[in-house]
């Protein structure tokens, strides 16, 4: 577990090997791993999402600005 967090690397899982509480904690520990995991992805999506949709609006405020052209993303 102190690598995981040492390493910032969200892809590394605890051993479970066993059938004490250690393991049963490093079990539930990879879970709520994988869980951030999968939310900083989503998140990572949002904002690449959000950056596009913002670079595609200041193109056509730009666009509207100069006046007539037509603005990108328009049919």
């Amino acid at each position: 577990m102190i690598n995981i967090g040492s390493n910032n690397d969200l892809t590394l899982r605890a051993n479970e090997q066993g059938k004490d509480e250690i393991s049963q904690m490093s079990h539930h520990f990879n879970a709520m791993v994988s869980q951030f995991e999968t939310i900083i992805t989503n998140v990572n999506q949002s904002v690449s999402s959000l950056n596009n949709a913002t670079k595609q609006l200041s193109n056509n405020i730009a666009v509207s600005h100069q006046g007539g052209a037509k603005p990108i993303g328009r049919d």
